[in-house]
């Protein structure tokens, strides 16, 4: 999952109370200019700069992008050096803070007009973490409701329960947050955005939903072939461990979670090789 990341900044806007964005995007494998949300944005006049932490793999792709970047003056370009993972690059990308606020976002999710400048009337609430309304097509995906070892869709906010948990796209947490907090490193993709509102529930932040802000995650642009979902699926079986390290009752809803998802694989590829993955 690609993912940009913002940084909120006061200073150059027309009403100097309004808070300048700095947006920090992460690319896997993808050319600069497949970010869904990249238009809309360097039109937003919150807009300060977009820094690209680039997780290509592919030389060809991260040079290509960094030519790219070069050419957009309000664009700041970052190589990893390879795929280094999500946390990686997301804890790169707080070493470079210098605003308020940080926003997430990923690169397939598609945001309103001036989407930073309605952010911007948000923080002024007292908070910590903001959190949009992410749907996929008809549901409700984030936030959501968090149990003991599951994370459950609700079907309208007024379902949500306190303790709930929300994903990376959108989401927005005062820099401040970080000063003494940085993203577990040992997870490589999933659970990232999990483990940090677990994280921040434990430090007591505030947590406020921009109930007025939805936006629309598309999901059907990531299917896999065999080998790519194989390779999926041991990221998701590391970082699945390490989430659900604590406890033996978690463990062993990890192994049967994971065990559900080879057979599923298996079903649908109609192969056994998927059960010794």
């Amino acid at each position: 999952m690609a993912v940009a990341l913002f940084v909120i900044r006061k200073g150059r806007s027309a009403d100097m109370n309004t808070p300048l964005f700095d947006v920090v995007l992460v690319l896997y494998n993808r050319p600069l200019a497949c970010a869904e949300a990249l238009p809309t944005l360097l039109q937003d006049e919150c807009l300060n700069r977009i820094i690209v932490c680039d997780n290509s793999s592919s030389e060809e792709i991260a040079y290509g992008n960094s030519i790219e970047a070069s050419s957009i003056p309000s664009i700041t370009y970052v190589g990893m050096g390879g795929n280094k993972g999500l946390s990686k690059a997301y804890n790169r990308a707080l070493d470079l803070l210098e605003s308020d606020y940080v926003c997430m976002l990923d690169h397939d999710t598609k945001v309103p007009p001036r989407y930073l400048t309605r952010i911007s009337r948000w923080t002024t609430r007292r908070g910590d973490v903001f959190v949009p309304i992410v749907r996929c097509g008809d549901r409700i995906i984030s936030p959501c409701n968090k149990g003991r070892f599951r994370f459950k869709q609700v079907e309208a906010l007024d379902r949500l329960r306190e303790g709930f948990s929300a994903i990376n796209s959108g989401m927005v947490v005062r820099s401040s947050v970080f000063d003494r907090y940085r993203y577990d490193e040992e997870l490589f993709l999933d659970m990232v955005d999990h483990r940090f509102m677990d994280d921040m529930r434990a430090r007591s932040a505030r947590v406020v939903v921009m109930d007025d802000l939805a936006l629309e995650q598309d999901f059907s642009r990531n299917a896999h072939a065999l080998e790519s979902e194989q390779a999926r699926y041991l990221t998701f079986k590391s970082d699945s461990r390490r989430f659900y390290s604590e406890g033996l009752d978690k463990k062993v809803f990890c192994e049967l979670r994971l065990l559900y998802r080879k057979i599923s694989l298996s079903i649908k590829y109609r192969t056994i090789a998927c059960l010794f993955l």
